[in-house]
């Protein structure tokens, strides 16, 4: 070994905490090879580690130009360079890193744990957000000891971070998500802890009320053979006498944000679970077999949607006499190829353009036929696109329907349609509008809304 290697290290240790880039470059004039002797050592503090953890963004930029693994090596405390940044609170590391390589998020250190569960640890509700826009299955890394991010945010008392963590496993759309999802809800620790066990072991009344909402189940066991509803009877719970049942959470309306923050403590809305219902689709089925299904739904939709422009029998033919004193006269066209027309008095079985067919038997049409369509609908296209295609399809019911009653129907449904629909496609454009006025107009976002480090 070189006699100056050691005064070598002792001089790059004080450039990473001083962020003297210059003194980095000097030391390796002297010695090209240093860096390559430090990444030899299997368990070490590199200077990354030090720049990491003192927030020296621009010396670390330095040292992942040079030495890039640097960012995947455990110190001798079993620590990765984003792990200190984290532990450190230096965001600005952190998002440099996650856009470096999001893999980076998910290296384990010391005890299984990673960048995640500290941020879950110390409730920096900021990183966690960022960490989902850049690896959202990160959140399925467990510890040593069995425990998810969680697990730790609950047993840290970091109620706000256990929220967004719940909003983030609600709109995870990665492969499996629909298993994962109910799975990591109902996780058991090394000790059989649940997070229902956690929350109600502390006393955590909002966390409780946010797992209830959930797919949790509350007879699990944990290793003292205790269920949720056991803790439940416990004298010196205060939650106890509240009726904990397993319950789907309601869906609400649209509540959106253009920050990822915000988004992820919200209640996941229902054109949200249309659109999470799509993606784990896609991402579940093989992509040649997704292809096929989606022409098939596509066939399907055009095929139902024609029949309502076009219904089975055909639509009474014929012309209206504007000049006629009554409008209630009109003339229906003979089902002979001559020229002959009789004058009939205007019932609701005899408009223009409405279905020959009669009142029960458009009934069952109308059910058959509307059913197949919103289900395919539903199943390919999101929810823009969606209410386009359904308040069209519910008007051109509206125009044919034989009878006033069913034309009324077809009206109120598009209105519901358009009710529903309508306030949260005006309120998700107003917000795209707003984004792309403030710039946010690049092409790839690997983390969302960041800042540089020099800001």
């Amino acid at each position: 070994m070189d006699p100056t290697y050691p005064d070598l290290i002792t001089r790059l240790e004080e450039a990473a905490r001083s962020g003297n880039v210059d003194t980095l470059y000097e030391l390796l004039d002297q010695d090209p090879y240093l860096l390559e002797q430090i990444d030899q050592i299997p368990l070490i503090e590199t200077p990354l580690h030090i720049a990491a953890a003192f927030g020296k963004i621009e010396f670390a930029m330095e040292i992942m130009i040079l030495k890039a693994s640097f960012a995947k090596k455990l110190n001798k405390s079993g620590l990765t360079p984003m792990y200190l940044a984290v532990q450190n609170g230096h965001e600005l590391i952190v998002l440099w890193l996650l856009d470096v390589d999001s893999a980076l998020v998910r290296v384990k250190g010391r005890g299984g744990r990673t960048p995640l569960h500290c941020a879950a640890e110390f409730g920096n509700s900021s990183i966690m957000a960022e960490i989902f826009e850049a690896c959202p299955e990160s959140i399925l890394d467990v510890t040593n000891n069995g425990d998810t991010a969680m697990h730790i945010a609950l047993r840290s008392g970091q109620i706000e971070a256990f929220e967004i963590l719940l909003g983030w496993l609600r709109r995870c759309v990665f492969k499996d998500s629909n298993f994962w999802q109910r799975e990591l809800l109902n996780w058991k620790n090394k000790e059989g802890d649940t997070l229902l066990h956690i929350a109600l072991s502390r006393n955590l009344h909002k966390a409780v009320t946010l797992l209830v909402s959930t797919r949790v189940y509350g007879d699990i066991p944990n290793q003292q053979r205790r269920t949720a509803a056991d803790i439940l009877t416990d004298p010196s719970q205060i939650l106890r006498g509240q009726n904990i049942r397993m319950l789907q959470s309601r869906p609400r309306f649209f509540r959106g944000s253009n920050r990822p923050l915000d988004n992820l403590s919200s209640p996941v809305t229902i054109c949200e679970q249309q659109t999470l219902r799509l993606d784990r689709l896609r991402n579940i089925l093989p992509a040649d077999r997704y292809n096929v299904l989606l022409v098939v739904h596509a066939l399907i939709a055009t095929v139902t949607f024609q029949t309502a422009l076009s219904p089975p029998g055909g639509v009474w033919q014929g012309q209206s006499e504007n000049n006629l004193p009554s409008r209630s006269i009109i003339h229906i066209n003979s089902p002979s190829n001559s020229t002959q027309t009789r004058t009939t008095v205007w019932s609701s079985s005899h408009f223009v353009g409405t279905s020959i067919m009669g009142g029960v038997t458009f009934t069952l049409f109308w059910l058959a036929n509307s059913s197949l369509f919103f289900v395919t609908v539903a199943r390919i296209i999101r929810q823009e696109g969606a209410f386009l295609l359904f308040s069209c399809y519910l008007l051109a019911m509206s125009v044919i329907s034989p009878n006033k009653i069913w034309s009324n129907i077809n009206l109120a449904l598009f209105f519901l349609v358009a009710l529903y629909y309508l306030p949260q496609w005006i309120y998700r454009a107003m917000i795209g509008y707003s984004n792309r006025k403030m710039g946010w107009n690049r092409s790839r976002k690997i983390v969302h809304d960041r800042k540089e480090w020099w800001q």
